[in-house]
């Protein structure tokens, strides 16, 4: 059975002070190379971002989704914009699919919509300063990504030249909330997360220990993305399938409906 890859890219992540070499670039990324080519998948370990910041995000994102309706449509996202909350139902991915059991808040930048210090105190502080590791990480990640498909270094880097800002190619960090859910829901019209590839080049996506997220090999089987601590979860997007002509494919994926409150957070690169 096909399993998701496991690469330690210690020797590329944010523990490395300098700029790592060129060989450790090339190391990992034939490891990515293989991951990606066989499932569109990977699990980074040893990549840097420090488990306090892991706890941070979660708790201030629980925080923040525990609170009344009311209080959390007063950052509903605005039309055209990727940043702010999303009540459920309010984005369906599946087709035939009526009700996705799912809250969602999105941050594209600094100037985004935040909750005030009295909802949600060190909101933006706890956001901004995780978005500021997950950029750091991304940029290597970057280069990885183009020496996995012999491409100059620089080549991702230049498409994403503003990673966490509302321009062409930018980057949104997205928490998500699925509530619990009763025995009683039916998985025909109602889901957690519909059956659905992401739209980007990649995400990284950091889980909490409840699991339930499912992606499916070339073959068509579903199989688990365990949540593994400390780890970050990387899939490969609809337009890196395109920039790497067909090479890497966008892997579709979905979440179970499971009885426990679940919580994540995602970078869309």
């Amino acid at each position: 059975m096909i399993s998701i890859p496991v690469v330690d890219i210690e020797a590329v992540g944010l523990k490395q002070s300098g700029q790592p070499s060129n060989e450790a670039f090339r190391k990992v990324a034939s490891e990515i190379h293989q991951a990606f080519s066989q499932i569109g998948f990977v699990y980074l370990v040893n990549h840097g971002i420090s488990q306090e910041q892991f706890s941070a995000i979660f708790q201030k994102s629980r925080e923040f989704f525990l609170l009344p309706l009311e209080v959390k449509e007063k950052y509903k996202r605005l039309p055209n914009h990727y940043d702010g909350y999303l009540s459920p139902d309010k984005e369906i991915l599946q087709t035939g699919i009526q009700k996705e059991i799912k809250e969602t808040y999105g941050i594209g930048s600094s100037e985004c919509i935040f909750p005030s210090e009295q909802d949600v105190p060190g909101f933006k502080e706890t956001c901004l300063d995780f978005i500021d590791s997950c950029v750091n990480l991304c940029r290597r990640f970057l280069v990885v990504l183009a020496l996995s498909l012999d491409l100059a270094e620089d080549f991702f880097l230049k498409r994403h030249q503003e990673i966490t800002k509302y321009k062409e190619n930018a980057s949104t960090l997205r928490m998500v909330y699925y509530p619990p859910v009763t025995s009683v829901t039916d998985p025909t019209t109602a889901v957690r997360c519909g059956e659905h590839s992401d739209f980007g080049t990649v995400t990284f996506l950091f889980q909490d220990n409840v699991g339930g997220l499912e992606v499916k090999t070339k073959s068509g089987e579903w199989i688990p993305a365990t949540p593994l601590e400390g780890a970050i979860l990387v899939n490969v997007g609809d337009l890196l399938e395109i920039w790497s002509e067909g090479v890497y494919s966008a892997t579709v994926l979905n979440r179970l409906s499971v009885l426990c409150p679940q919580l994540l957070s995602k970078l869309d690169l």
